[in-house]
């Protein structure tokens, strides 16, 4: 019997033992300790759109060399253009599900986890990049950045100047009307997709290391983007007319996963923010340039360049203006409150 009382006991001591391993090991893995940042490493993948060729592409690609260089390799950034790592629907799906992987992609790409952010990419929204930063600088902007978090989307910067977006097709765009019927390739985004709807044209979704083909053979008539990224990737070789409509001044965001990002120790988060902020803002400012020398290349290439009067300009922003009260998941007056911010900030 007393054999039995000290079997009994020690199998109890052993449950109690092993409930509490157990209890240990679940909550590492719910946090991890960044508090020796000696210890810590990790790999962070870039992933991007555009052909590795492009300038972003190329900012991009120094900014990761810094960053594992000045953490001396606790970060160690990978970066993948073109695709490499898939889509941006499904490499933002990979980011919500804890992948290690950084990417950018215009702000209404991120409407599923916050729906107004979808309109900070409409059209004829910024009068300049600069305007994107008195947006980010901002109270307004500070919610939308808690609701992603909460969707496990860390904004690391948003105001990226995508560039001013023109559109490429195969046949000459004057007005609005010359739109209606035409397939227009479009990434998915929200407002691109709202965009082509109130000019009349049927979005096309293809993704950009696609859309070469997509003109050549007629998948698509028009396709839109900075005059840079076009030349890049060899758009003035399929089609011959480029329309200097700047519909969009594309805000870009930077974001990764926010419990990612929470793991990596504060001395190196430090480093990744200021890298992505010093790159982002540096290439911001030399957009024209590249988008100047871009012009250039497409008139030696005989592109015909259709230049819009300001009244022409004005007949493409008034019949665009109705993307953003046909979009149910956006705020009211989502366009006024935007605009009331950038004039209040200048």
């Amino acid at each position: 019997m007393k054999n039995y009382k000290k079997l009994l006991s020690f199998l109890l001591i052993l449950v109690m033992v092993l409930s509490l391993a157990a209890c240990s090991s679940d909550n590492s893995e719910e946090t991890t300790d960044t508090s020796n940042g000696d210890d810590f490493s990790i790999t962070l993948k870039f992933a991007f759109a555009n052909s590795a060729t492009d300038p972003a592409s190329i900012a991009l690609k120094e900014m990761c060399d810094r960053v594992t260089e000045r953490t001396e390799g606790h970060i160690n950034m990978e970066f993948y253009p073109n695709n490499e790592l898939g889509g941006i629907a499904d490499v933002t799906e990979q980011i919500q599900q804890n992948a290690t992987i950084i990417t950018s992609c215009s702000a209404d790409f991120l409407a599923d986890y916050c729906p107004d952010h979808a309109a900070l990419n409409g059209a004829y929204l910024y009068d300049s990049w600069e305007d994107m930063q008195i947006i980010a600088d901002s109270d307004w902007y500070a919610g939308l950045k808690d609701q992603m978090d909460e969707k496990k989307i860390h904004v690391l910067f948003f105001g990226w100047n995508g560039g001013h977006r023109h559109m490429i097709s195969n046949s000459p765009i004057k007005t609005p009307e010359d739109l209606v019927g035409k397939n227009a390739r479009v990434s998915g985004g929200l407002m691109f997709v709202e965009m082509y709807k109130a000019f009349g044209a049927s979005p096309v979704t293809l993704p950009w290391s696609e859309v070469y083909q997509g003109l050549q053979q007629d998948v698509v008539d028009l396709a839109e983007a900075p005059l840079f990224t076009m030349a890049a990737s060899s758009l003035q070789e399929v089609s011959k007319y480029i329309t200097l409509t700047s519909h969009i001044i594309c805000a870009d965001t930077l974001f990764m996963n926010t419990d990612v990002y929470n793991s990596i120790p504060e001395e190196y988060r430090t480093i990744l923010e200021e890298e992505v902020s010093n790159t982002v803002l540096a290439y911001n400012a030399t957009v024209d340039d590249n988008e100047a020398a871009a012009l250039e290349t497409m008139k030696e290439e005989g592109v015909t360049i259709i230049e819009l009067t300001d009244e022409e300009r004005a007949e493409f922003a008034e019949a665009s203006k109705s993307m953003y009260s046909n979009i149910d998941s956006l705020s009211d007056g989502i366009y006024e409150t935007i605009r009331g911010i950038i004039e209040a900030g200048k």
